[in-house]
């Protein structure tokens, strides 16, 4: 293993180095969470370098830049022992030399979360890995999803500065006790160590209450605020559930979300977050071949995400209030009565009537199956008793009824399906495997 200071001596141990080539940026004192992305790196790619650099451009006035723990000889000796190539420790002076006036920036996705907490921190992070990647020069760059933003951040500078590498997100890794592993774990005394669980475990719970149908943003962030309040040595920054792309806050969860979270315990600042994503059931693999969800239906208690195309839901379209108020009864008397109950039928005749094409089936009261209905954009779900469908191709469960957006293929905007977007009362349903 070579171990390099200056940019010069970088790029000549690097061009000797067999192709391609990882880079694991670090700041040193590392931990587990480190090793897992050095590993990853050596198991794609011929050649890994590892930087190891406690960059002052991203620390505020008032942060922890200089009690941040270093140990380079324990930290080069990890390193050689997972098989790295080459380890690059460039100085302060070597980064940012005398008169340095170059920055760069990424807008939208750096004003909230972390950049709103931490003015002027991710200048500071895109600007030196935009230097560590020119010295570098690697096929593939490895970061944790501890630092969740930082990664979405990077992804977006790799694409709009045109950088030719791959940006490669590994799981968080955890203690047994589900805390994050961080280098700033060492500040933490003994009882503040067992009370910084307590972040890991708002947030399960939120995922839990995700898991179980909920998709309220602002519930989510609630659980989370409820359960941080029961520690009292953890004081919270900030708790979000973002858009995963965008990290716009979010009022109803979609699609995949962050849910992420700030909070000081005793004098250390720590974060955390996990990602919300529907789970595709391997009868949707196998059905569709749409890779972006398209509505949010209820499987088996957890939220399913139902491919666009070639996925069996049940949906009714146009149904009244006074006809979703039946379609309750329904419900609350199929389960009093155990047996199947069906939807009231519904508003719009052409739309709704059974048997009508390929897609419509009789004995659905009402209700349409639509095996590729229409391009979905959003969905809010509102609470049902589940209660069961039969049709010919089978039973269903509905378990959801809410409203929906949608517009119509653009190869059927001539038909009778309508040439606009339109609002429409749904019902969400599973089909039960044999």
């Amino acid at each position: 293993m070579k171990v390099v200071t200056t940019f010069a001596e970088l790029r000549a141990a690097r061009s000797a180095l067999a192709e391609p080539v990882g880079c694991v940026p670090t700041m040193g004192y590392l931990h587990e969470g480190h090793l897992s992305l050095v590993r990853r790196a050596r198991a794609e790619c011929a050649s890994v370098v590892v930087s190891i650099f406690v960059n002052p451009t991203q620390f505020g006035p008032q942060e922890d830049l200089e009690r941040y723990p270093r140990d380079l000889p324990r930290d080069l000796a990890l390193l050689e022992a997972e098989g790295v190539d080459l380890v690059w420790t460039p100085t302060v002076q070597e980064m940012y030399p005398p008169g340095y006036q170059t920055w760069v920036t990424v807008e939208e996705l750096t004003q909230g979360l972390e950049g709103a907490a931490r003015p002027g921190h991710f200048r500071g992070v895109t600007t030196v890995v935009a230097k560590l990647f020119h010295g570098m020069q690697p096929d593939k760059a490895y970061f944790g999803q501890k630092d969740a933003q930082q990664a979405i951040v990077i992804r977006r500078m790799v694409q709009d500065l045109n950088f030719p590498l791959e940006v490669v997100v590994c799981p968080t890794v955890r203690e047994p006790d589900g805390l994050a592993m961080s280098s700033r774990n060492v500040y933490l005394n003994p009882e503040e160590r067992k009370a910084a669980t307590v972040l890991f475990r708002a947030l399960r719970a939120a995922e839990q209450a995700y898991q179980q149908g909920e998709r309220r943003a602002e519930v989510l962030r609630q659980t989370v605020r409820s359960v941080i309040a029961t520690e009292p040595r953890a004081r919270l920054q900030y708790v979000s559930c973002a858009d995963y792309e965008t990290l716009a806050e979010l009022e109803h969860v979609e699609g995949k979300a962050l849910l992420s979270l700030a909070a000081y315990v005793g004098q250390t600042r720590l974060i955390d977050n996990l990602v919300l994503e529907q789970a595709v059931s391997p009868r949707q693999q196998r059905a569709g071949d749409c890779p972006t969800s398209a509505m949010t239906g209820i499987e088996r208690g957890r939220i399913a995400s139902l491919p666009a195309k070639g996925i069996d839901l049940l949906a009714r379209f146009g149904l009244s209030d006074e006809n979703q108020q039946v379609t309750r009864a329904n419900a609350r008397r199929a389960a009093r009565d155990n047996r199947p109950a069906f939807a009231a039928k519904g508003d719009d005749e052409r739309r709704a009537r059974p048997g009508e094409g390929a897609n419509r089936f009789p004995g659905t009261g009402g209700a349409c199956l639509h095996r590729n209905p229409f391009q979905f954009h959003t969905a809010q779900q509102g609470a049902l008793k589940p209660y069961m469908i039969q049709t010919q191709t089978g039973l269903y469960q509905a378990q959801g009824i809410g409203r929906m957006s949608f517009q119509p293929p653009r190869q059927e905007q001539t038909d009778d399906y309508g040439k606009h977007q339109r609002q429409d009362n749904v019902i969400i349903a599973r089909h039960l495997e044999e």
